[in-house]
């Protein structure tokens, strides 16, 4: 339950109950450009003809709405309460005679006042953090930390969003689409998210200065669309809760935005082969074929469904119904010969991008996305492509770009039968830049490519999006990468200095968004956790780094997917694949998701059997102890699904377990867990 009181112009919400929450001194503003550059209007200067009583407490099931008019807007914001969570809708309107430019909408902002409450002392704060696409690094930082992100322009161009500010110092925090705050101290904890990004980009931000003065901001990203006059601009919907369960708080708001938006929710979870972590770019037909073959034999032990040949089979990014001469057949016929095989054929594409060598960047240079002087976007540098691979982005809101996407997926979905579409680096879409449509923003380019893919590819085809900023693919893709790629190493020098230990390829960083973001899968996607390496050739991954990605795929209930070259792999780590299929199930909670990074205690469900997996990702051996009480544990024995051992547990409130560097210890927990929908394969 919420109150709510409005005084001189500012509204002041206050949690209502155990939690000790306020966040005061909140109005909407707009930053828009007037006559001497860019200005925000609102606050109180906005409220001086501000509607509504002076006082009002709101209660589950009600509602009240409060306006402010200043010119050159009106805005108004409408407050519903639930039994699970405050829903914020928010509208701005254009009252004056002349286009505005506006570049963002602040739902709500909370100044630096003293009167910001948060449960009992600000030392023991700790913030979640949610990166802005797929590859995103996701964690929680404490507020003496500095929010990390890559060193390089060509990094951050792929892993942040370009309009978002950077963190200047310690204590300041920007999140995409959600957002978390904990009082480790008093428990309490809020969780602050957009019910989906269909309209534009939101971030919250949060900063708690040296002095202790807190700074809140929700707002969304109007990308500088100009407002004409008396248009309206009516903002994705906002979800605020408050209680003592972050968990709990998680999947409240995943549910909410899954109902908002549709969510598709795939009731089975696939089982695939993708050719990408052994060939990479040298991709061959034969090469995916004798796998294939490979597969059909371990089909008992690996129950693959489908077979996806990733990047390296199109002639030039772009074409993606010409193959090289890699693939003489020609791809419709790999698809019959792997149906015939029994899988389901799956192929990679990157559907907004194209390379300058393509036929269709030749043909169609007006396509793209442009910048200032008229140039085409670059999206991207890739040197798996080439040491000039350079690729632009796609205007998606062309209309003969939007026939040519469905076209495209049509063709490859529908008739040539390729059921599982991998579509990678759909961040290009949403890159800033002057597009055909100038009324568009950057979210709303990116849902319309992607609704042009489903459009063309079918309701029955599974789309796998990869490199994608979450929020506007939610009721449109089936399954969502939700971190880096992993890889045949923990991690690389690339991850660890230009991507800061957080962004960029690696096991470790794959590892940590699998963890960070379990309470997505089931609700707004399947999770993709990115693909099984278990070879023990041609790979830097030692035995307990295979086993701690085995464990994280299994236990977070993901997508399960293998890329290694099948007749390679040892008999012995064939078996430690297998064990995948023992953990997977349905993910319960992160139990220190807020506490510590990389977290490293998650609860997961087996057919009614519950599951602990403890991750070291430190270099050196680790003890964890953990409280039976906060793991739910029964009294009796538990099973280490790794080494057999059994350990007791239940006789005393605390248990220890060594886990050795960068691995895990999965332990089958004595007693039944709850109930609940099962995902597992």
């Amino acid at each position: 339950m919420w109150s709510i009181a409005l005084r001189e112009g500012t509204l002041e919400l206050r949690a209502t109950g155990t939690p000790r929450v306020g966040l005061p001194e909140l109005a909407p503003e707009v930053v828009y450009e007037g006559p001497g550059g860019w200005q925000t209007w609102g606050g109180r200067a906005a409220g001086e003809r501000v509607t509504e009583g002076e006082r009002e407490g709101i209660g589950e099931g009600e509602g009240r709405l409060f306006s402010w008019e200043a010119e050159p807007f009106s805005a108004s914001l409408e407050l519903s309460p639930g039994e699970k969570g405050l829903v914020v809708r928010f509208r701005v309107r254009n009252t004056s005679p002349r286009p505005v430019r506006v570049r963002s909408f602040r739902a709500l902002r909370c100044s630096e006042a003293p009167g910001f409450v948060f449960g009992s002392g600000r030392d023991r704060l700790r913030a979640f953090v949610n990166g802005y696409q797929s590859w995103s690094g996701t964690r929680s930082y404490g507020f003496e930390e500095m929010q990390l992100e890559p060193r390089t322009s060509l990094f951050r161009l792929v892993h942040c969003d370009p309009r978002a500010p950077r963190p200047r110092s310690a204590g300041e925090f920007h999140s995409s689409l959600f957002f978390g705050l904990k009082n480790l101290r008093s428990g309490e904890a809020l969780v602050c998210g957009f019910l989906g990004e269909s309209r534009a980009f939101g971030r919250i931000s949060f900063r708690l200065d040296e002095k202790g003065r807190a700074t809140f901001r929700v707002e969304q990203d109007h990308d500088d669309v100009l407002l004409e006059p008396g248009e309206e601009f009516l903002g994705d919907d906002l979800w605020l809760g408050v209680g003592f369960d972050e968990t709990e708080l998680l999947v409240d708001y995943a549910e909410a935005t899954a109902g908002r938006m549709r969510a598709r929710r795939p009731s089975h979870v696939p089982v695939g082969w993708c050719s990408w972590y052994h060939e990479f770019t040298r991709v061959r037909e034969e090469s995916v074929l004798e796998n294939a073959r490979s597969l059909v034999r371990l089909r008992r032990r690996f129950p693959c469904e489908y077979v996806q040949v990733d990047d390296g089979y199109q002639r030039a990014l772009g074409d993606w119904l010409e193959p090289n001469g890699k693939f003489p057949s020609g791809l419709q016929e790999l698809a019959r010969t792997l149906r015939e095989m029994g899988f389901d054929p799956g192929i990679w594409t990157a559907p907004f991008l194209a390379e300058r060598r393509s036929r269709l960047y030749r043909e169609h240079p007006d396509w793209f996305v442009r910048d200032r002087r008229g140039r085409p976007r670059v999206a991207v540098w890739n040197p798996a492509w080439s040491w000039f691979g350079f690729a632009y982005a796609l205007d998606t809101t062309h209309p003969e770009v939007l026939a040519w996407l469905e076209q495209t997926f049509r063709t490859l979905a529908q008739e040539w039968g390729y059921r599982v579409l991998k579509l990678d680096f759909l961040y290009a879409a949403a890159l800033p830049g002057l597009r055909h449509d100038p009324k568009a923003t950057r979210a709303e380019a990116l849902r319309r490519g992607l609704w042009a893919v489903r459009k063309g590819a079918g309701e029955e085809a599974f789309l796998l999006g990869c490199g994608c900023p979450l929020g506007p693919a939610i009721g449109i893709v089936d399954g969502m990468r939700i971190g880096p790629d992993v890889a045949p190493f923990w991690s690389g020098w690339m991850g660890r200095v230009l991507g800061r230990d957080l962004h960029g390829l690696g096991t470790k960083n794959a590892l940590r968004n699998t963890l960070s973001r379990w309470f997505l899968h089931g609700r707004w996607w399947l999770d993709d956790p990115d693909c099984l390496l278990v070879r023990d050739v041609d790979t830097r991954l030692g035995e307990e780094e295979v086993r701690a990605l085995v464990s994280a795929v299994g236990l977070s209930g993901g997508m399960v997917v293998w890329s290694d070259r099948v007749e390679k792999v040892s008999p012995e780590r064939v078996r430690v694949l297998e064990t995948v299929f023992r953990m997977h199930g349905r993910p319960l909670r992160v139990a220190d998701l807020f506490e510590s990074d990389p977290p490293s205690v998650i609860l997961a469900e087996r057919q009614g059997k519950k599951l602990l997996g403890l991750f070291n990702f430190s270099d050196r051996t680790r003890e964890i102890t953990l409280d039976v009480d906060v793991v739910g544990v029964e009294e009796g024995e538990a099973l280490e699904l790794w080494t057999g051992r059994r350990i007791s547990l239940g006789r005393s409130p605390v248990f220890s377990v060594e886990v050795p560097p960068h691995g895990c210890r999965v332990l089958e927990l004595p007693g039944v867990a709850g109930g609940g929908n099962d995902l597992s394969v």
